[in-house]
């Protein structure tokens, strides 16, 4: 990764710009740099490969309204006329209604470098990827593979200044390896490796993986429709918990009845134990590996998020600890409201007993069951299960495999049926709350 040095105006001064353009009662710019380099390949060849540069400037205006203040913002792309966009932004909060979310703006917090040009990658970044290409091919011409996929990095530099003095800046960045190995009789598998710099990540490593996958699928076992165990391993287990608190970990949805974490008669279930496991939910933007933006940077409000909030510490939180329902997310005004303190998050899923590379099929209580691999897998608002379709199996996107024993006996598919297919199994809603209701309302609250 390098600085860049381009025709565009240096952020940091774009924030400046925007924040002495005068009027109005509180200001907010946001302006995200982001570099990205990616390469494809499909059928055992390289496709396509290239470097962008792309800039976003948000800017938000705090005005007096009749009845208290009202914010609006506008967003634009490349090079912009700030002052443009202050006019547009003050234009949309002078017809907006009066915030509910409005707060003091975050009092003022100056990063040392705020003022450094935005990162940059490049193709070089992948070269650990990208030099392992020609033998990963010619390995899966010899067992009649064909490789398909792409490797990406990324870096988006956010610069956030404030009305209150706020100067904050931040390096994120993120890459990953997706590789798809096909085989004859249309066995396939899919494989995903995500990091921050491609140190220590190589082909080999994917593709052996690949291959013990393909292994799996290489016998198919018939399983009637209706309900079956499932085996999630720990990946899956972080997507479906992240997905869960993405949707309904709003302290607001759930005071209002509309989240699986909503309680009967009113309130919340903040101190519920959700299931027999003992596992913590938790947040920290300084987590080994998984490190993410340590303050709020929105462009929008939303039921747990507020624009009046940007530039506040993200904390460490526990969610979910002992298996209990521990906090949910609320905005300042919001937590002011209900009495409980203001926490927004991004996710990071810990299992007390998870060993991450392991595969499910080597668990000692994984006797048998189906496993599931991810969220992708799922649309929203149905439930794992095997129906009956009369043109299709019932599969995954990496197929479905059958754990027996110790051991993986093989590819699950589902044999032609002389119905409609089985009922729907609430399953996981179940366990944690009533039906229907995981999935009723989807808020993002990521900063």
């Amino acid at each position: 990764m390098s600085t860049t040095d381009t025709a565009l105006v240096s952020a940091h001064d774009v924030v400046e710009a925007g924040l002495a353009v005068p009027g109005g009662a509180g200001r907010v710019v946001l302006v995200r740099d982001s570099s990205d380099a990616e390469l494809r390949f499909a059928n055992n060849t390289t496709t396509t490969n290239g470097v962008r540069r792309t800039r976003s400037v948000t800017v938000i205006s705090i005005e007096e309204v009749r009845g208290g203040v009202a914010a609006g913002s506008a967003t634009r792309s490349g090079v912009v006329d700030v002052a443009d966009l202050v006019r547009t932004a003050r234009d949309a909060a002078a017809s907006a209604p009066v915030s509910d979310d409005a707060s003091a703006l975050i009092p003022g917090t100056t990063d040392h470098d705020f003022s450094y040009p935005a990162v940059e990658t490049d193709l070089s970044v992948l070269s650990t990827v990208l030099g392992g290409l020609p033998g990963a091919f010619e390995r899966a011409a010899n067992r009649d593979v064909v490789l398909a996929g792409f490797v990406e990095h990324g870096v988006v530099t956010t610069y956030l200044g404030t009305s209150s003095g706020s100067h904050r800046r931040h390096v994120q960045p993120t890459g990953s390896l997706e590789l798809t190995a096909r085989a004859e009789g249309g066995r396939g598998s899919w494989a995903k490796v995500g990091t921050a710099d491609f140190a220590g990540v190589t082909l080999e490593q994917t593709e052996d993986e690949l291959a013990r996958r393909l292994e799996w699928s290489a016998r198919s076992v018939e399983l009637p429709a209706g309900r079956h165990p499932v085996v999630l391993p720990p990946a899956a287990v972080a997507d479906f918990m992240t997905m869960l608190y993405g949707y309904a970990g709003g302290g607001q949805d759930a005071e209002d009845g509309t989240t699986v974490f909503s309680k009967a008669g009113g309130g919340t279930r903040v101190g519920d134990r959700l299931g027999e496991l003992a596992f913590e939910l938790r947040s920290d933007p300084a987590e080994p590996g998984i490190e993410c933006i340590p303050f709020l940077a929105t462009e929008a409000s939303g039921a747990s998020t507020s624009v009046f909030d940007n530039g506040l510490p993200l904390e460490r939180t526990q969610w979910i600890a002992d298996g209990r329902l521990a906090a949910l997310q609320y905005h300042r005004a919001g937590a002011q409201r209900s009495g409980v303190a203001a926490a927004l998050a991004d996710l990071a899923l810990v299992h007390p007993n998870g060993r991450p590379h392991e595969s499910p099929a080597h668990r000692p209580h994984a006797r048998r069951g189906l496993p599931h691999r991810g969220w992708t897998c799922v649309r929203r608002g149905q439930q794992l299960q095997v129906q009956r379709e009369p043109r299709r199996p019932a599969r995954t996107r990496d197929a479905g495999r059958r754990i027996h024993q110790d051991g993986l006996a093989g590819e699950w598919r589902v044999p032609q049926p002389d119905d409609h297919g089985a009922a729907q199994d609430p399953g996981l809603q179940h366990e944690l709350g009533e039906p229907r209701k995981l999935t009723s309302r989807v808020q993002s609250s990521r900063a």
